[in-house]
């Protein structure tokens, strides 16, 4: 049978690669097309010639089924096809035995065939669609998981940006806080030695308070004593006299006389002032004597008070005059009883102030007693007084 115009059938509507798709899958069925890539190039050029006709698509399909070789296929392609035409001729897939109608050859088509082959093809159509919905779906749902990646990376950079820098502000607040403790601890410490100075300050004023309270008490006790008992002078050693006048210092040193230094110190409590006499001086040994003779068995307010002797050095202790009325005193010596006494010495230097500046009189190692005589008569003894 010789091909006519009128067997052209021109109803595509598949490309190129739905048709090579249906070529293959009915040619080489569950066939790995892996093994004969060389077919590829010409199956497609078939697939062209189908110009989207599922039909004849689905004939090639069933022709090549059991052609492996590629001689096969392009002695089939060069002997089909001329090259001005466009699609499959019907008429010469019939003269090779592909009639439609005959259904004698093992690839021959029938109607039923074909229907099944188009619902075939429509159920691949949709599941390609759906495959492709499914791709589409697929990568959408994969940007949208690559967004909301890399929204929780720039959130988990952002937390741990902020954890670190509320972990630093927690640094820097503990690292205040330890300092505002120490610095508070050490205002404690300093409060406490304040209080302690404090306290240990009043401690001391408190003591010293205290222990004037006593010296005086005992300053009192030791001049009420002397007053009221037989013994009207104390014997100090010399080693006592040494250690009150830090060994006769120069700085506790406050006059000299003609018999000798005075100094000033502390004994029993008491201010008194010590003069050491010259006992190898001329008379120094009998003024000695009777100065002690004299002025222990007098007592007058003013009059200095004799509290002490050393003998064996010729040391007398009298209380201490801070300021250093002499007619009172002068009185008392020319009236006394029963036999007045002469000074013989009296000068500024032996005329002493006591702290009330209460004057008395002192130094009376030249006193001599006067006998009674009438009292009209005026007596002189190398004296103008």
């Amino acid at each position: 049978m010789g091909s006519t115009k009128s067997h052209i059938i021109n109803l595509g509507n598949l490309s190129v690669d739905d048709c090579w798709l249906i070529i293959r899958k009915i040619t080489f069925i569950d066939e790995n097309i892996d093994r004969h890539k060389d077919l590829e190039p010409l199956g497609r050029k078939l697939a062209n010639k189908c110009h989207g006709l599922p039909l004849a698509a689905k004939l090639i399909g069933g022709y090549m089924c059991n052609k492996r070789r590629k001689e096969q296929w392009e002695k089939w392609y060069g002997f089909y096809y001329d090259d001005d035409d466009d699609v499959v001729e019907v008429d010469k897939i019939e003269d090779s035995n592909l009639s439609v109608e005959s259904g004698r050859t093992s690839c021959s088509w029938s109607s039923q065939n074909l229907d099944d082959v188009e619902a075939e093809m429509r159920r691949l159509k949709l599941e390609l669609k759906q495959t492709m919905d499914m791709y589409s779906t697929a990568c959408k749902e994969a940007l949208i998981a690559k967004q909301k990646a890399s929204e929780l990376h720039h959130w988990k950079l952002t937390e741990e940006r902020k954890f670190e820098e509320a972990k630093h502000s927690e640094e820097v607040a503990l690292a205040i806080a330890e300092k505002e403790r120490a610095r508070s601890k050490i205002a404690m410490e300093t409060s406490k030695a304040a209080n302690r100075i404090a306290e240990l300050e009043s401690q001391k004023r408190a003591n010293a308070e205290i222990r004037a309270l006593k010296e005086a008490a005992q300053a009192r006790e030791v001049l009420d004593n002397l007053a009221r008992s037989d013994l009207k002078y104390r014997r100090y050693t010399f080693e006592e006299i040494k250690k009150a006048t830090n060994f006769f210092a120069k700085s506790q040193k406050i006059g000299e006389g003609g018999y000798g230094p005075v100094y000033r110190c502390y004994l029993d409590h008491t201010p008194v002032a010590v003069k050491v006499l010259h006992l190898d001086a001329a008379h120094g040994r009998s003024q000695f004597q009777q100065e002690i003779d004299i002025l222990s068995c007098i007592r007058h307010p003013n009059m200095v008070l004799l509290l002490g002797t050393c003998p064996e050095f010729g040391i007398l202790v009298y209380e201490y005059m801070a300021n250093g009325k002499i007619a009172t005193g002068l009185l008392f010596l020319h009236e006394t009883k029963p036999e007045p006494m002469v000074h013989h010495d009296l000068k500024p230097g032996n005329i002493l102030l006591d702290h009330n500046y209460v004057s008395k009189i002192s130094d009376v190692g030249l006193a001599r007693l006067v006998p009674t005589v009438a009292e009209n008569a005026t007596q002189y003894h190398m004296t103008s007084i």
